[in-house]
């Protein structure tokens, strides 16, 4: 059955009675296994296929309900029409020309568990990969009788390449043990979060209100495990399977009923203080500094050592204080010590938490710790911080590293280049950066960044803070640099979500240049670039890389710019050594310009490894403004050879598809190119673009407003 129209939706879970009618596949069988670079996303006719237009067909596939019960779905898949003679796949380099015997392309990746509708042989080896998944909120705290909610939020971002019906995964299962009891949770629909330092809504899968009255006080431990709508056991993932603390790993907190209601407060005053008098709950004692507060909860107050899982030091008179040197902090607890301000007698900007002063070396903090956590952990909350000048950082271990928590913090950098990360890793939540300065935010060896959520910086020069879990935030990149890892780290693991990268000048702004074969997200960002000079917006595994990538997610971003300036090189295959690009998932983007090279740019007939995107296999509903940097137009050496099911490829390099004033306030690089003053406002009536993902992969859009499932706007926005 041949389908010249492309209304219907791509991977739909359907059955029984509502589902779609089972329609045979075409053809004898998938690649899979020695086939490879072929394995999965192509098939073999008995003969050599005409193709004029998309052939559709289903495909039963073993997956999850929104409860985590296995189930089956019945799913449309297409072989799609290509430009290649016959439309079908062509043959390698030097034989382009020529269309293969009997091999044509899928609309998307067969599994190993799924199975084609027909007297097909399903080869495919591959199986449906995890998702990629994180915490969005922060851990180390005190907690009481019920964890998650508003009070103690626990929320996870999850990503995964059959996302469907507005939700990226079919549920998320959470649970919480002490170690001998258990509490679980099912989430299965995802909302926008509701934490006041979200720059940008966060779509979230939130942990409801859960009582854990049952657990004993102490060590609590939560996990979650996301699961995929398709796949089996092994497409699960389970933060309890992994142990890189920036990654998807078990979480900590300590559970109090009775300091969780009434904690424990030792005050800091830095006018009426006094280090050797200080007391525990007595506000008429308070200590002058946060080191004797430190010192007193430890060894002098009535009743030490004060336990820093419970007890928490709160300033009370405006005044700018530092920590110290070798403070010492006992953090042998699931929560970490907790520094903020009376909320009654203080002010936001004037308790300022000051930095980089010492001349003898930074703050530091350490402390026994429990076998199951293995940093020490430092909170500060509600203030301001200040870097007056020096080079040590901000805080650190002082034999192992330090977990430094921001949540809610305005920072004066000072224009500081000295690093934040040495022997500590960071968490920022609701920062807001003033001159932030061109150094300092990138990982080191002994210390990463290890989540941005509601962040807003404007960086200097050629900084690069390190890009792992973005959420949220707004930079504005209006001095250059750019996002990166440093020193050894990866991109595994990698989330860009919600976030707004604005004024981009940098001509190699975003890019995976890392191995990634456990997947990585990029979802529902705006990119503007607005630089006269042509550069990469975001590239994976880009021009003469040497980096394999698996399972990357790239859905609804804007991406706004001119032609090559601004434009996305993706899974590339053209470098002195052969790679390989699989398992992508390119839905719902609106992109300046999408350029790929593989067999006949290299001039190499086994530059294969992109030949899944060649082909649009995991791509639908996708829209570029222009036509690929060589101006030649889908099926030539930098572009796809079909841009995926529902997809509207640009065909000028002066024109855009969609007109610059659909947008509401468009401020990137224009024709030209001319320089884009940058600020711009990326909604607006999107016409070109409204209705042509038939089958949403998100609940919400950049603005927060409800996506229209059946009919979603390509992009971060949605059309009016």
């Amino acid at each position: 059955m041949n389908l010249a129209g492309l209304s219907l939706s791509l991977s739909t879970p359907r059955g029984g009675s509502s589902g779609p009618a089972t329609i045979a596949a075409p053809f004898a069988s998938v690649n899979g296994g020695a086939s490879t670079p072929y394995e999965s996303w192509s098939v073999e006719y008995e003969s050599q296929p005409t193709i004029s237009a998309n052939v559709a067909f289903t495909v039963s596939r073993q997956g999850y309900t929104a409860a985590a019960a296995t189930t089956t779905y019945l799913d449309t898949m297409y072989v799609v029409k290509s430009t290649s003679a016959g439309g079908a796949v062509r043959q390698p380099y030097p034989n382009q020309a020529s269309q293969s015997a009997t091999t044509a392309a899928l609309s998307d990746y067969i599994y190993s568990t799924d199975t084609p509708s027909g007297s097909v042989t399903n080869n495919s080896t591959f199986i449906s990969p995890k998702p990629v998944a994180n915490w969005a909120t922060p851990a180390r705290r005190l907690v009481g009788d019920s964890i998650g909610g508003d009070t103690v939020p626990v929320e996870v971002v999850a990503f995964h390449r059959n996302a469907r019906n507005g939700k990226q995964v079919a549920c998320v299962v959470f649970s919480i043990t002490d170690g001998t009891t258990t509490v679980e949770a099912t989430v299965a629909t995802p909302e926008v979060s509701a934490y006041p330092g979200d720059l940008h809504p966060v779509i979230v899968y939130k942990l409801p209100a859960t009582d854990i009255s049952s657990l004993n006080t102490g060590l609590i431990t939560v996990n979650a495990k996301a699961y995929p709508w398709i796949g089996a056991a092994a497409s699960v993932m389970n933060s309890a399977d992994q142990s890189a603390l920036r990654e998807f790993s078990p979480r900590y907190f300590h559970k109090d009923a009775t300091k969780f209601a009434t904690p424990d407060v030792m005050y800091v005053d830095g006018t009426t203080g006094n280090d050797s008098t200080a007391e525990v709950n007595d506000t008429s004692k308070p200590a002058l500094t946060l080191i004797g507060a430190i010192n007193r909860m430890r060894t002098g107050s009535t009743g030490a050592p004060w336990s820093t899982a419970t007890t928490q030091i709160v300033i009370k008179a405006d005044g700018t204080y530092i920590l110290g040197i070798a403070s010492g902090v006992s953090s042998g607890y699931g929560a970490g010590l907790l520094i903020t301000r009376d909320t009654g007698t203080t002010t936001k900007a004037g308790v300022i938490f000051s930095f980089g002063v010492l001349s003898n070396g930074e703050p530091k903090v350490n402390g026994s710790l429990p076998g199951a956590v293995t940093t020490a952990c430092i909170i500060f909350k509600d203030m301001s911080a200040s870097g007056a000048g020096g080079a040590q950082n901000l805080v650190k271990g002082t034999t192992a590293r330090l977990e430094c928590q921001l949540d809610q913090v305005d920072v004066d950098n000072n224009s500081r280049t000295a690093t934040w990360s040495n022997l500590s890793d960071y968490y920022l939540w609701g920062v807001t950066f003033t001159n932030a300065g061109n150094g300092g935010f990138n990982a080191t060896s002994s210390g990463q960044q290890r989540i941005w959520r509601g962040v807003s910086m404007t960086p200097s020069g050629s900084a690069a803070p390190e890009a792992f879990l973005h959420l949220g935030n707004t930079l504005n990149m209006t001095s250059g640099g750019s996002l990166a890892p440093a020193n050894g780290q990866t991109h595994e693991g990698t989330i860009y979500a919600f976030n707004l990268y604005r004024n981009i000048t940098n001509t190699t702004f975003a890019a995976f240049t890392t191995a990634v074969t456990n997947g990585a997200a990029v979802v529902q960002n705006v990119f503007e670039y607005c630089t006269a000079t042509g550069g990469n917006a975001f590239a994976v595994s880009h021009d003469s890389q040497a980096n394999n990538t698996s399972g990357v997610i790239i859905h609804n971003n804007t991406f706004a710019g001119f032609f090559a300036n601004g434009r996305s090189n993706l899974f590339y295959d053209d470098g002195a050594s052969a790679r390989s690009n699989v398992l992508q998932s390119v839905v719902g983007n609106i992109f300046t310009q999408i350029n790929t090279k593989g067999d006949v740019f290299a001039t190499s007939g086994t530059r294969l490894g992109n030949w899944g995107f060649l082909y649009g296999v995991g791509c639908r509903s996708n829209f570029s403004q222009y036509i690929d940097a060589n101006n030649g137009g889908l099926g030539t050496s930098f572009a796809q050879a079909y841009g995926g099911v529902g997809s509207l490829i640009g065909t000028s390099n002066s024109t855009p598809q969609m007109a610059t004033t659909n947008f509401t306030d468009y401020k990137a690089t224009s024709s030209g190119p001319t320089l884009g003053a940058g600020g711009g406002t990326y909604s607006g009536t999107l016409a070109t673009v409204k209705g042509i993902v038939t089958d949403a992969v998100l609940p919400y859009d950049f603005a927060g407003t409800a996506r229209v499932l059946t009919a979603d706007t390509a992009g971060a926005y949605v059309a009016p």
